[in-house]
């Protein structure tokens, strides 16, 4: 349906943006990010609005993240009204890449992801962090131990 909504579209030049595989009137887009550096690593923030997360594929190499995902295009419901001509259109759709230099090295395998009111939150420990926390914890007995160890 959009491709023939497209045809008499002409997109203001105010949006100024790069162009886009997806239509001509396109350009292009970018999730907004917001990266922090965190006292146990690095959390970035992605703008997610239409981007399933399940698709996002985060990968780390040396120190830079690369964010990759896809967002489709949105379409009306045709149950609900018929379109029969376009306004605007400022919600970009398509394939997405990003990629954010680190401050520091992180450790991939301890990544965590969560979803956030329209938001993904990736949350990528330092890699000395786990190393850190893997050789702490195994040079303290459990705190069952060091109880009844003290208590005699």
């Amino acid at each position: 349906m959009i491709p023939e909504l497209l045809r008499d579209y002409e997109e203001p030049p105010e949006l100024n943006r790069p162009r886009s595989p997806i239509a001509p009137a396109f350009r292009g887009w970018r999730p907004l990010v917001n990266a922090f550096r965190c006292d146990r690593g690095v959390t970035i923030c992605i703008e997610a609005a239409g981007i399933d997360p399940s698709s996002l594929q985060v990968s780390v190499r040396e120190k830079q993240v690369t964010l990759r995902g896809m967002r489709n295009v949105p379409e009306l419901d045709r149950n609900r009204a018929q379109g029969v001509g376009i306004i605007t259109l400022e919600i970009d759709p398509g394939p997405f890449e990003r990629t954010l230099p680190l401050p520091e090295a992180v450790d991939p395998s301890a990544m965590t992801q969560e979803n956030v009111a329209g938001l993904i939150w990736i949350h990528l420990p330092r890699a000395c962090a786990s190393s850190e926390l893997a050789s702490a914890s195994a040079n303290v007995a459990p705190f069952s131990q060091r109880l009844f160890a003290t208590s005699r």
